[in-house]
């Protein structure tokens, strides 16, 4: 294993003749946040803030300072974006260190970290919620809970901040809004894929609340806003939307978004037309269907021209399937209780994958025919020794943890194979990550990185020299990195195509860039 030292320090103190250092060097290394982007991460470090980007190499890693807090100013949160896991910029908002300070305004920065160009958006309040509509022309600041507490006073929870990401910062970019919903608070904010209305191309998002929705199109928020009841103002139930899915509209049918919520046993269905009035903007009409037993997950589908909504349950052992224009709906019964979906392709058809936890099998929905055949093309499969748990690895697989096991199971959806990784203890699993059929997998704590081809079987070690604090993969730069916990900041890059210890390279002391950068000295 090759090892490459940034810095070795040694410092002494002492006292000189006629002049008094205070702070002459930086005090300590407290790293903050740390966020993964494309080609490296970012680290968010001290107090009031700068922000230190590792960029990795084949080589080894380059350090550099891309942000730090000007005077009296300090880092409040960093972020990646607006590609969600393939961030390619820096959001890093920032706010006066002292309240009672008049010419410091909370703001957004957007920061080029390979060429450094940076951005300034007057936000005029803290933020603790921050989402990219799926163009990635926006960004949508929102308040949470606990953004109560650095209000300064006087709090309007329903104060968004809506960012042209393609635009320069303005006196209206970003523009500031408040979303009002009936004297209700947002509860959530959600993001559809361009829809065309009547003609016209809207990016809509959507803010919900307890018993109704806003929709307001980003791209014209002031003359496109839309409010929709989903119950009526006594009901005692707290109906707040989990998931909105849409459907496209097309030359026969209205676009149309379906919402489930909370303590609702229905889907609500909304049809976004013209307005009624010839006014600017858009309209919606609201429709319900039966969502069956305990609804925990949607999804529409379309068997040839017949668009159907596929419901999940939590509890009692079916999935429910809806024709959106008939309302008709069926159940099938299952075994037990999938509580979430996934879309996707099966030698060229769409099928419906359910999937969860606490369960004995994995389940597959042809959707060729489903409305005709209404659940005799359901496919299941056993899994040895249950499901504890399960999530989507990527789009053909799925990483499963067993009940009676100490291992990993991993689900070929193509194949409907299963390979299990056997270990004699248990793992936390949660850094497991695929990268062109390669599993990899780093316990935090742990001292190895295995990774395993998924077509020859062969698992691969690479023996660490230091303990696991977190390990990322750079496929762009064809290298993983493993984090270690050390005060300096030290870390093992390896090639992915070749990760063992012979190809490894120790990179040590990245964290000291600017460490030595000097304070105010006095005579």
């Amino acid at each position: 294993m090759k090892k490459i030292s940034i810095f070795y320090i040694f410092l002494a103190l002492w006292s000189a003749t006629g002049c008094d250092v205070e702070g002459l060097y930086r005090d300590d290394i407290n790293v903050r946040t740390t966020v993964r982007l494309e080609t490296g991460l970012a680290f968010l470090e001290g107090d009031p803030g700068r922000v230190l980007f590792v960029e990795m190499t084949q080589d080894g890693v380059k350090t550099k300072t891309v942000f730090e807090a000007r005077l009296g100013e300090e880092i409040i949160s960093m972020r990646g974006g607006p590609v969600p896991g393939k961030a390619t910029a820096l959001f890093i908002m920032t706010a006066p260190e002292d309240p009672r300070e008049t010419t410091i305004d909370e703001a957004l920065f957007r920061v080029d970290h390979i060429t450094g160009a940076t951005h300034e958006f007057a936000i005029g309040s803290v933020f603790g919620g921050m989402s990219f509509d799926p163009t990635q022309r926006y960004a949508v600041l929102y308040h949470q809970d606990n953004d109560a507490t650095s209000s300064g006073g006087l709090f309007n929870p329903n104060e968004v901040a809506v960012v042209d990401l393609t635009g320069l910062p303005a006196t209206d970019n970003p523009r500031i809004l408040s979303v009002g919903i009936g004297g209700r608070t947002i509860q959530g904010v959600h993001f559809m894929d361009s829809l065309v209305v009547d003609g016209t191309t809207r990016q809509i998002v959507i803010f919900g609340a307890d018993g109704v929705i806003k929709m307001i199109d980003l791209i014209d928020p002031l003359a496109s806003t839309v409010s929709v009841k989903l119950v009526n103002d006594d009901d005692p139930r707290s109906v707040i939307p989990i998931k909105i899915v849409e459907r496209p509209g097309d030359d026969t049918h209205d676009p149309m978004v379906f919402v489930l919520a909370s303590e609702s046993q229905d889907i609500y269905a909304i049809s976004l037309v013209a307005h009624p009035e010839d006014e600017d903007g858009f309209w919606a009409t609201l429709n319900q269907y039966d969502g069956g037993y305990n609804p925990s997950d949607i999804a529409v589908v379309e068997d040839d021209d017949t668009p159907l909504i596929v419901v999940a349950s939590s509890s009692g052992s079916h999935v429910t399937v809806v024709d959106v224009d008939t309302a008709d709906m069926f159940s099938i019964t299952l075994y037990d209780s999938p509580s979430r979906i996934l879309v996707r392709e099966q030698e060229g058809a769409k099928e419906v994958v359910l999937y969860g936890d606490n369960l004995g099998r994995i389940y597959f929905l042809a959707v060729d025919d489903l409305a005709t055949e209404k659940g005799s093309n359901l496919d299941d499969m056993i899994v040895p020794d249950g499901i504890a748990e399960s999530s989507v690895l990527d789009a053909d697989r799925l990483m499963i943890i067993p009940y009676y096991d100490t291992g990993l199971a991993l689900l070929d959806l193509n194949e409907r194979e299963i390979t299990r990784l056997t270990s004699q203890s248990g793992y936390d699993w949660t850094g497991a990550t695929m990268q062109d059929g390669v599993f990899f997998l780093g316990q935090p704590g742990g001292d190895k990185i295995v990774s395993l081809d998924m077509v020859t079987g062969h698992p691969e070690p690479l023996i660490l020299d230091e303990k696991i604090q977190r390990l990322d993969l750079f496929p762009q730069v064809g290298m993983g990195f493993v984090l270690h916990p050390t005060a300096t900041g030290r870390g093992t890059l390896f090639p992915l195509d070749l990760p063992n210890r012979e190809n490894a390279i120790i990179v040590d002391g990245f964290w000291l860039e600017g460490f030595l950068d000097k304070k105010e000295v006095t005579e």
